[in-house]
């Protein structure tokens, strides 16, 4: 059976001199030692050729195997032949000095772009997203981001993530002040951001301004005098306040934000976890709550996530609307992807359901929400609502995602304010995301 590894290194067999080779099904050198299966020099330089002459690298050689790297891209183009004994031994045609391929295992980090299996009801990224968000119809009607360009602050972007490379994504990743290594987001919040947006605009045009939160405003301002300047800018930061006026900075944060949303930028913001915070306060800014869909397909307001009445702004209700966020005590709900061994991928999984996801420390998955990854839906759907109705004003935008989102009445926020009738409430505003019937009010793409 033809099937192509999914692996870039293996180690490789050569041919012995007695047409053994160590990967043989019968082959047991701890039984019979090392020395049968000590392959001589012309054996080695044999499988060397072949190996070369077949677009791979040997970085490493012993008497017993050959190391050897695939180029990216290479196994897709390849015909690996599975070998009939052995499931986890390939084969290269036409290579007669080669006995085996042996593909290195997973070590845990993430080799797929489907996530892992959980022993608890989650979400997984994208399809049971896109379902609870009546947004499964998107993409086959057009709908996919294409053309929207949208900033992002935060921690970075693993954009080798397997997710991102099966989506063939558009990111591009600019480090900030005290920035360096764009390939490298130590905390993995920003990967799983920029997943989220792909799962619902995956052919939208994401640029990373990898920053620290302390910097954050000034990667805002960045983001804003970009040129061409960016639809949307998508943003997770914040600081503590229910003070009744402004600070200093708090003032130049809601100079920003104002200033961008004036010039026709679509500002997001996630509303915060268990707390009040600042700047999803700002009138300008589109603040994102949460609600979710429990096993039993019930809509609620999630506990996990905040929703009050701004002291700093008189009438002001944040959330605006929501997008899914799991319930207290961490909203462990949908599985997204991260970076592998960031700081978040250890930290879901040093403990077991519902506290953490119980996974693996290094395997690039997190079962997570919160009302950043909530921030991030209303982002995608920013950019389809964008493509659809081009020129679009953030008012107009916020008026129709609005008007759309699906009424939520059962549920409190965060702060123990009921969902509900009137709308909008202090729980989820004016309710939960409905990609279809956004569209559906928007009309279709150029």
């Amino acid at each position: 059976m033809a099937e192509p590894a999914s692996s870039r290194v293996f180690e490789v067999a050569p041919l012995l001199a007695d047409g053994r080779s160590l990967f043989d099904p019968g082959a047991d050198p701890v039984a019979e030692g090392l020395a049968p299966f000590r392959a001589s020099e012309a054996a080695l330089a044999a499988a060397r050729d072949a190996l070369a002459a077949a677009g791979l690298t040997v970085v490493a050689t012993n008497a017993h195997t050959l190391s050897v790297l695939a180029p990216e891209g290479w196994a897709a183009d390849r015909a690996l032949l599975r070998d009939t004994d052995r499931p986890d031994l390939f084969r290269l045609p036409g290579a007669p000095a080669v006995a085996g391929l042996a593909a290195v295992p997973p070590t845990g980090r993430s080799t797929d772009p489907l996530p892992p299996s959980t022993p608890y009801f989650c979400l997984r990224a994208p399809v049971d997203m896109l379902t609870a968000l009546d947004g499964t119809r998107a993409s086959i009607t057009g709908h996919d981001g294409r053309g929207i360009r949208i900033a992002v602050i935060d921690s970075g972007c693993d954009r080798a993530h397997p997710y991102f490379r099966a989506r063939r994504s558009a990111i591009t990743v600019v480090c900030g002040p005290d920035e360096d290594n764009p390939e490298i987001d130590a905390i993995g919040h920003g990967t799983m951001i920029c997943a989220t947006i792909v799962s619902i605009a995956p052919l939208a045009e994401l640029t990373v301004i990898k920053t620290s939160d302390a910097l954050s405003l000034a990667a805002f301002k960045t983001a804003a005098a970009m040129r061409p300047r960016p639809h949307v800018i998508q943003n997770t930061w914040g600081h503590i306040t229910t003070a009744p006026a402004m600070t200093p900075y708090e003032k130049a944060v809601f100079a920003a934000i104002t200033d961008a949303a004036e010039a026709g930028i679509v500002p997001v913001f996630a509303a915060g976890n268990q707390k009040i915070i600042f700047p999803p306060q700002v009138p300008a800014a589109f603040a994102a709550g949460g609600a979710y869909v429990d096993a039993a397909d019930l809509y609620r307001a999630s506990d996990y996530a905040s929703g009050y009445a701004s002291a700093l702004f008189p009438g002001r209700i944040v959330p605006d609307f929501c997008g899914l966020v799991g319930p207290a005590p961490n909203g462990v709900y949908i599985m997204l992807p991260t970076a592998p061994g960031s700081a978040i991928d250890r930290a879901f999984a040093e403990y077991p359901y519902p506290r953490g996801d119980g996974g693996l420390p290094d395997d690039g998955w997190v079962v997570i929400s919160g009302t950043s990854s909530a921030s991030a839906q209303v982002s995608g759907l920013a950019a389809l609502l964008l493509q659809a109705r081009p020129g679009l004003e953030p008012a107009a935008l916020r008026a129709l995602i609005a008007a759309t989102a699906r009424r939520i009445d059962v549920g409190v926020s965060a702060q123990g304010h009921p969902s509900g009738p009137p709308y909008p409430n202090r729980a989820t505003g004016w309710g939960l995301l409905d990609i279809g019937a956004a569209l559906a009010a928007a009309g279709s793409p150029d």
